[in-house]
């Protein structure tokens, strides 16, 4: 069985109300609540949060929303594999067991049902415990600096000389979903490590949102992408 857990706690930090900020009408999660639906490969989709409001749009765009998320996973320090095991848990205190977690951000504006099956399939293929949504970095972190008192400073100092012929691509964290094993989930294991694989995101359609920036890009990119 597949479960699709999309965490909405209130109270972000750099750009309020997010997850529930109008994006071509429509409060933000609808996107991919609508979006995991329609999948069809999911047995249930439920909203983890600890807003009354976010229950109420969660549940009117066809989520499930069994509980509210409790104060110490509702703060910013809270860690997602601990918001996806206390789903895990409640479910299973239900009887309801889950093989597959799915955990869709409530800002993939873009998701779209082809990638969430595509992503699906390759994650059953995989031998892997965890498969991650990925962006590539355009150039070469390890050749990066800062200026520090008006002076460049290399933040890879091994690297300042290397010729970037000889250095692997680099990537990160797309933001959009993460599948994993349930029992992954409640062992805690860590995702970043041959545990993991990720599933490489090409279109720059898919915004990982935090800031009011990254929302301008968001509604720039409706204008172009569909």
């Amino acid at each position: 069985m597949n479960l699709c857990i999309i965490p909405a706690r209130s109270g972000s930090l750099r750009l309020k109300n997010k997850n529930i900020k109008i994006f071509k009408k429509k409060p933000a999660i609808y996107y991919p609540i609508k979006t995991a639906i329609k999948s069809k490969i999911f047995d249930k989709v439920m909203v983890s949060t600890n807003s009354e409001k976010i229950k109420k749009i969660s549940i009117l765009a066809g989520a499930e929303v069994p509980y509210l998320r409790s104060e110490k996973l509702s703060n910013s320090k809270a860690i997602i594999i601990d918001v996806i095991k206390d789903a895990i848990k409640y479910y299973e205190k239900k009887k309801i067991n889950f093989n597959n977690i799915c955990c869709i951000y409530p800002t993939s504006l873009f998701l779209d049902v082809k990638i969430i099956k595509s992503s699906h399939r390759e994650f059953k293929k995989s031998k892997k415990k965890y498969l991650v949504s990925a962006h590539k970095f355009e150039s070469f972190i390890e050749k990066g600096f800062k200026v520090q008192n008006d002076k460049i400073v290399p933040i890879f100092k091994k690297y300042k000389n290397k010729n970037s012929n000889n250095i692997a691509s680099s990537y990160y964290d797309a933001g959009q979903f993460l599948w994993g094993k349930s029992k992954a989930f409640k062992k805690r294991e860590n995702i970043f490590s041959n545990n993991g694989s990720i599933f490489l995101l090409d279109n720059p359609k898919y915004i990982d949102i935090n800031t009011l920036d990254d929302w301008k890009k968001a509604i720039r990119n409706s204008k172009i992408f569909k």
